[in-house]
């Protein structure tokens, strides 16, 4: 069964630094596009894969902003095929609500056996929703 956890940025830090379990994981980082975050997920001894995209909260072209590509969402797919034996996905975005919340919701339609776990109601992002879907349709 694959595991999907959600989390903001500050959650994702605690569950790398304070490992609830010994279980194998690994990361797709949605940070903003200007500057990231400031924190850097790398791989370790459960940490067995780490994706970090750039894209901005946004559902259509803004100045000075990224919005979410097809590129991006072929980076997923291929990210999740190198690592599909990993039961453990964790996602992480600013507040763990919009596009980490929209990944997540793509890749449960993905596995037939998933559990989906977040602490804060999801507003998925439907900009990265539909390009991820799209992309998954011809990809996968």
């Amino acid at each position: 069964m694959k595991s999907i956890l959600v989390m903001s940025i500050s959650d994702c830090f605690d569950y790398v630094v304070h490992q609830p379990s010994l279980t194998p994981y690994i990361i797709i980082s949605i940070q903003d596009s200007q500057n990231g975050f400031g924190l850097e997920f790398v791989e370790s001894r459960f940490c067995k894969g780490v994706l970090t995209l750039y894209f901005d909260d946004i559902s259509q072209a803004a100045p000075g902003l990224k919005l979410f590509t097809n590129n991006q969402a072929l980076e997923i797919i291929a990210f999740l095929k190198k690592h599909e034996d990993v039961a453990t996905i964790v996602i992480h975005c600013y507040a763990g609500e919009s596009r980490s919340a929209a990944v997540a919701s793509v890749l449960e339609t993905l596995y037939d056996d998933c559990l989906v776990t977040s602490k804060r109601p999801p507003f998925p992002n439907m900009h990265v929703h539909k390009v991820l879907l799209d992309a998954v349709a011809k990809y996968w």
